[in-house]
């Protein structure tokens, strides 16, 4: 937008300005992937893994990729972090929270991995729906819900994590909508900023051009009191050849009077 502007584009530079911007930790985990490709070839295998542990209830799989799982969003939210402090952009917790969300989203759902992948990010994802606990059937067979129940209560550390998780859910879910209200007021900002540079360019070129024509018309007065001073300085020359051509005459009158006289005596 800015290099629009230099390049003297104000419309271009307006419509850049309405785009949408992607948030904070869109823009860190865009430039993670940008500088580490391979984070995506780690979301996916690992996402695919977990889904197809999900779909065959392996408990014992499923804990063990959720450990690999949390290792791997830890691993990538610290490099996230080093990446943005790099780049002047300090992690904040709110950012990194965030981070963590989006990359637990990428590895359940393979349309978020794909777009984290691509490093088009506009916004963070949140997890909808995916446990780290197999899911129940249909028609899930007794025998078989008891067991989830069993390594449920086997393991409380996943129970705490989907509570901790929904807190952070809802947690987040507040800050994004003041985020997305926060961004429709930039937004509309962003569109009045346009139209007053657009009117204070207008009214710089009105400026200009009546700076010129104010020039033009010192120039044009700069010559005619030229042209004056050169008139008075020759009105003035005119008036003392008059005066001398008067006096020469007059003294030609009084020797012509004097010599008719002498005449007159012979």
């Amino acid at each position: 937008m800015q290099a629009a502007r230099a390049a003297g584009n104000r419309p271009l530079a307006a419509a850049i300005g309405r785009l949408r911007r992607p948030t904070v930790s869109a823009y860190i985990l865009n430039l993670l992937v940008r500088r580490q490709p391979e984070v995506a070839e780690q979301l996916v295998a690992l996402g695919e893994e977990l889904r197809r542990a999900q779909e065959q209830l392996s408990g014992p799989e499923l804990r063990q990729l959720a450990t690999q799982r949390a290792q791997l969003v830890g691993a990538l939210v610290r490099s996230a972090r080093k990446v943005a402090a790099d780049a002047d952009h300090p992690v904040s917790q709110a950012v990194a929270y965030e981070l963590e969300q989006t990359l637990h989203a990428a590895l359940a759902d393979p349309d978020v991995a794909a777009e984290v992948g691509a490093g088009r990010l506009v916004r963070a994802a949140s997890l909808t729906g995916f446990d780290a606990t197999p899911p129940a059937p249909a028609k899930p067979p007794r025998r078989l819900r008891a067991v989830r129940d069993d390594e449920r209560a086997e393991d409380p550390a996943i129970v705490r994590e989907r509570r901790l998780r929904e807190q952070r859910d809802a947690e987040r879910a507040q800050l994004q909508e003041q985020l997305d209200r926060a961004e429709e007021v930039r937004a509309a900002a962003d569109e009045e900023l346009a139209t007053a540079e657009h009117a204070l360019a207008d009214a710089e070129r009105d400026r200009v051009a009546a700076a010129e024509r104010v020039e033009e018309v010192r120039e044009r007065l700069a010559e005619a009191e030229d042209a004056e001073r050169d008139a008075v300085r020759q009105e003035r020359e005119a008036q003392r050849g008059r005066d001398a051509a008067t006096r020469r005459r007059d003294a030609a009158t009084r020797k012509a009077d004097d010599l008719t006289a002498r005449l007159a005596d012979f």
